[in-house]
Order: structure tokens, then C-alpha cells, then sequence
């Protein structure tokens, strides 16, 4: 990884009318391209795409489309990177500089890949990880998306990089004591066989 050309690593959403209020897929398209494009222009960074949900009426290509399409066309190269499962999404973004990540499962896989992540919260469980980890100054709720905030946020990420690896391995070791002792709980209950 190449701190003077950084890769970063992307995740979106599309925020279809039917469930979102006012404008928000035209003011978070336009958002993302400004600051996309500030970021390719003022660092060359180069961009990898990770689709989430690309079955659905509404898949994950169509909210980079949207973006591209707010620029007239791909103005900086962005490489739509397919994965076949979950170890293999992992080695992708641990490989990123850092990621923009709207899909709450990429923020996890950035924080416990140690990768910065920037994270666009469309659900609570994003903010709460989030807030809940000290990682508060690194996340807008997608109503929240404008180019500006974009770009404060990400300046303050990426100034504060080296820092912020070393918390996420803090974070990762915590969350995976976390997840044993529920896993324990879990093994204790089954072995009273349903007897609470």
C-alpha cells in the first residue's frame, strides 16, 4: 500500500425514493463525485469498488453509476473489484489505504482489517459502531452527505491514519473478546439444553 498514491476502497447504496426522503440520491450522488474527484485530483488516488447487492432492483453498480454519471463520465479510473466470499471481500480491503464504506458489513471488515474507514451510516447499527468504538469523527449519516463534510472528515482520517490503525487493532481485539464470551453464553445455554 502506497501512501502516495492510496488506494481506497468503496462501498454504496442506492437510496431509492420509495424508502428515502426528499432528494437524498440526487445530493448523495452529487456529493460523492465532488469529493471522489477531490480525492483522485489532490492525492491520485486510485478507487476499487466492492458491490454488495447487485440481484436487487436496486444493485450497488447503479449507485457508482449515479455518481459517474453526476461527472458526465468516469473522469478518474474506478475498478469494480467481484468477490466470491467473505475471506475473499476481507484480503481486498485489507489491501485499501482506506475505505468508504456505506454497507455496514465493509465498515466491520475495514475496522477489523485495521484499513481507516470513513463510514456513510444509512442504519443505526453503523452509527453505533461507530460511536460505540471512538470512531464518532469518522462517520456522516447519509443525510448528513455533503461534499465539505466529506472531505473535513476524510482530511481528519487520513491525517490521523497511522493512530487510527493502531485503535482499530485495540477495537479488534476487543470486539473479538466480545464476540467469544457471547459465543460462550451461547455454548452454556444449549448445554442446559434449553433450561433457562
Amino acid at each position: 500500500m502506497s501512501s502516495l498514491r492510496p488506494l481506497i476502497g468503496l462501498t454504496l447504496k442506492c437510496f431509492p425514493k420509495e424508502g428515502y426522503s426528499g432528494d437524498v440520491a440526487v445530493n448523495f450522488a452529487a456529493a460523492m463525485a465532488s469529493f471522489l474527484a477531490a480525492l483522485w485530483a489532490g492525492h491520485n488516488a486510485r478507487f476499487h469498488f466492492f458491490p454488495f447487492y447487485e440481484t436487487s432492483a436496486w444493485p450497488d453498480s447503479r449507485a457508482l453509476a449515479g455518481i459517474l454519471a453526476r461527472m458526465g463520465g468516469p473522469v478518474f479510473p474506478v475498478e469494480t473489484r467481484l468477490w466470491a466470499d467473505l475471506a475473499d471481500l476481507r484480503r481486498e480491503v485489507a489491501a485499501c489505504d482506506a475505505l468508504v464504506g456505506v454497507r455496514f458489513h465493509s465498515v466491520l471488515l475495514a475496522a477489523q482489517a485495521g484499513v481507516p474507514v470513513l463510514a456513510i451510516s444509512y442504519a443505526e447499527k453503523t452509527a453505533n459502531f461507530m460511536t460505540e468504538n471512538g470512531l464518532g469523527r469518522f462517520f456522516l449519516r447519509y443525510e448528513e452527505v455533503t461534499a465539505g463534510a466529506l472531505k473535513e472528515r476524510w482530511d481528519r482520517l487520513w491525517g490521523e491514519r497511522a493512530a487510527l490503525k493502531l485503535k482499530l487493532a485495540r477495537i479488534r481485539a476487543s470486539q473479538k473478546l466480545l464476540a467469544e464470551r457471547h459465543f460462550d453464553l451461547v455454548l452454556r445455554v444449549l448445554d442446559k439444553k434449553g433450561d433457562l
